[in-house]
């Protein structure tokens, strides 16, 4: 190590230096020796003969005589003593301390220097394995783990801080680790032990210097789950059993065969089927499966030696011939046939009890009530029967089958079936009433209709459907609920189109009536075009529209007004539900150029017919209005200046290494601003006063701008200022806009 020194007396320095042996500590090393040097050396100085005594402490006491000289102003140093001590070892990290002082020296000095040193924990060896591992099946679910312990002290080589305990799962191929026990536990119980598994256990020791080898506790075998997938196959006289299971190599031991729940043979672990040779000829044969594992009489409790499974879900039935059961799944059942249809299929599912096709069949059928009807024994493998309808009510019918034993005789026939039924009656019958086939004069169609069933069924529900003759388009179609006899149809009849309208109604009993069928042509009258004037008004800077709407048939009910600053390309809305001969004002007209309105009269139809007229302005003052519709307007006709600023707020241009120019990079919001300037004359009532501007920059909510240039646009008005000079008349005003969307 280095030497250490202290602090500086009389220009001179004691230093220590530590040697240790051996240098580290490991964990049997049970003592180290320090050897401790001392030196002295001048600080920058010249000493004289020093003859002088070095006094020890710390670990190491005593003294030392010493001698010492330097040149002038050196740094001359000498080892003045030198001594060992040997320190045992210990589990815990220690520190030993060395002083050394000396003087006064001729000068007065008495140099002095303390240091310690660490001498490290000794540490352990990775413990040792545990002793006498078992791993001992108890019961379902519970597997009992146990050891002895191998260990020392803590101040012994192999002391263990733990147990760990892994577990090995045949199904996934993999230990795991299942507990990390305290050092002084001998047993641990898995108390959810795996079903239907091959398991291992091993143990591990722990210590803060490692693991122990493994210690492996053996194999243990929990009690099998049932096969999976059993399935029977006849072949020839014989009947073959398979099943599935895991593939654990060496955990099957056997597998059990029961017949209709009676043991029939035993296969071996290795064996996935097993043949049942010549089974019983009569009757049904379905098979279940149980699985066998063992263990080791040191790996279980005498209860574990031999475990079954449950047993498995029983397979397919197989016979070797056997009549039918009753057939299933007759059709119809419980509903109603219309006796329009003039027959009924009568459709069933034949049942084998061997696996055999349907070979024969026969029917019985009666009015409820009545005696039975029954038909011939017919060959056939269809299931179904084409039964002719005589009249109204309630019909009653069964059916039995043959397969391949004794086919046709009635030892071989089936049972027959449970007894199903359905209920004739006549289709309801519709007739729409409204609207009648021709003419349709209006543009909103309402469907009505009439509902008959002769035997009392009351109506359940509906279907409507409006379709363009033109196109085949479908207009509007709907699927109503209930009794109702009426459909206002959703979407307008356009004027000049033939439409087909369907109505198909729905009995209680679930009959659907034939389809009741209508065709229109629609042919609408228009009100009057209604006649408009428009006027500009300089002093209010608005545009008059005045509408006249002529007596005629249909008579105008309503008029909307509509207006074009583009020519006609877009359109705004004025006014809206307007009686007739109305008169509209307008506030966000052109000052200067063409408005364009369209004035829509509206019957009661409703039908409509439009008028466009394009209304003039010639102002050269400039206008903003504010409030409701921008109605109330100030009026700048005097030294009308503006100007304005467009941008793109979201413009940057950024530097990029390998560029040579400037990277620009655009958003999408655009900003635009106007700048307006005007000159007030009081008491001219051709210009506003500062009073009305006031007014007008407080209202909430955008201003309407429109100048002679033709120019309209909405905006947030910042605040203007007025100004002029002192004891002066006019007033000079200023303001910004900022345009925003309408």
């Amino acid at each position: 190590m280095a030497v250490v020194w202290g602090g500086t007396s009389g220009y001179l320095q004691l230093g220590i230096d530590v040697l240790s042996s051996p240098v580290s500590v490991g964990p049997r090393t049970q003592s180290v020796t320090l050897t401790v040097v001392y030196y002295i050396r001048a600080a920058g100085y010249g000493h004289g003969g020093i003859n002088d005594t070095l006094r020890l402490g710390g670990r190491i006491t005593g003294s030392q005589a010493y001698s010492f000289s330097s040149a002038w102003n050196s740094w001359d140093q000498k080892e003045i003593a030198r001594r060992s001590v040997t320190v045992p070892t210990s589990t815990r990290q220690q520190t030993v301390s060395f002083s050394a002082s000396t003087g006064p020296v001729w000068n007065g000095g008495t140099p002095s220097v303390s240091r310690s040193f660490t001498v490290g924990a000794r540490g352990y060896e990775p413990p040792r394995s545990p002793k006498s591992p078992g791993a001992v099946w108890q019961r379902d679910g519970l597997t009992r783990v146990s050891w002895k312990p191998d260990y020392t002290g803590r101040d012994g080589l192999y002391p263990w801080d733990g147990v760990r305990v892994t577990r090995y799962k045949g199904s996934v191929g993999r230990w795991e680790t299942v507990a990390s026990l305290n050092w002084s536990v001998t047993s641990w119980d898995d108390t959810n032990a795996p079903t239907g598994e091959h398991t291992e256990y091993t143990l591990y020791a722990f210590n803060s210097a490692g693991t122990s080898g493994p210690a492996w506790c053996g194999t243990v075998n929990t009690r099998p789950l049932a096969p999976s997938g059993v399935r029977a196959v006849k072949t020839g006289s014989d009947i073959t059993v398979s099943w599935s299971v895991p593939d654990y190599a060496g955990y099957f031991t056997g597998f059990t065969v029961y017949d209709n729940g009676v043991k029939v043979g035993d296969a071996s672990g290795g064996a996935r089927e097993w043949t049942h040779v010549s089974p019983s000829a009569t009757g049904a044969h379905v098979y279940t499966v149980s699985a066998w594992t063992a263990n080791n009489a040191r790996n279980t409790v005498s209860a574990g030696l031999k475990l079954e499974s449950e047993r498995s879900a029983p397979s397919n039935t197989v016979a070797i011939l056997a009549r039918p059961y009753a057939p299933q799944d007759l059709s119809p059942s419980g509903v109603t046939v219309a006796l329009e249809d003039l027959t009924a299929r009568l459709s069933w599912r034949h049942n084998p009890a061997d696996s055999s096709t349907q070979s024969y069949y026969q029917l019985r059928y009666r009015q409820a009530g009545g005696s039975w009807n029954t038909t011939s024994i017919t060959k056939s493998s269809g299931q179904a029967y084409r039964l002719a309808l005589s009249g109204v009510g309630r019909v009653e019918w069964q059916v039995r089958s043959w397969g391949s034993y004794k086919p046709g005789m009635e030892a071989g026939a089936s049972p027959w079936s449970a007894v199903s039924s359905f209920t004739v009656e006549n289709r309801p019958a519709v007739s729409v009433t409204a609207p009648g086939a021709g003419v349709f004069d209006r543009s909103k169609l309402s469907v009505e209709w009439s509902y008959l069933q002769e035997q009392g069924s009351g109506q359940s529900g509906a279907r409507i459907t409006v379709t363009d003759t033109a196109d085949g388009s479908t207009l509007d179609t709907a699927v109503l609920q209930g009794s109702v006899s009426r459909y206002a149809v959703r979407r307008t009849v356009l004027d000049g189109h033939e439409y087909t309208i369907t109505v198909q109604a729905r009995s209680e009993s679930g009959l659907w009536s034939d389809t009741a069928t209508v065709t229109v042509q629609v042919k609408y009258a228009q009100p009057p075009k209604p006649v408009v004037s428009v006027s500009w008004d300089e002093a209010s800077g608005m545009m008059s529209v005045q509408i006249m709407n002529p007596a005629g048939e249909p008579e105008t009910v309503s008029n909307t007004v509509e207006r074009s600053v583009d020519g006609g390309s877009t359109w705004e809305l004025v006014a809206d539900g307007l009686p007739v001969q109305a008169t509209v004002t307008d506030s966000e007209c052109l000052s200067t150029g063409t408005t364009r309105y369209r004035v829509t009269a509206t019957s009661a139809l409703p039908s409509s017919s439009t008028v466009i007229v394009d209304a003039e302005a010639d102002s050269g003052a400039m206008w903003i209005g504010a409030g409701a519709g921008y109605a109330d307007a100030i009026r700048l006709p005097y030294n009308p200046e503006v100007s304005f600023t467009p941008s793109l707020p979201g413009r940057e241009t950024y530097r990029f290494a390998g560029r040579v120019m400037r990277v620009m990079v655009d958003g999408v919001g655009v900003d635009r601003s106007w700048q307006l300037a005007a000159r007030l004359i009081p008491g001219d009532d051709t210009n506003c006063s500062p009073r009305d501007v006031d007014r007008v920059a407080l209202t909430p909510g955008p201003v309407c701008y429109r100048n002679p240039d033709g120019v309209r646009i909405y905006a947030a008005m910042g605040s203007p200022t007025l100004k002029r000079g002192t004891g002066g008349v006019c007033w000079d005003i200023s303001c910004e806009l900022v345009e925003v969307e309408q």
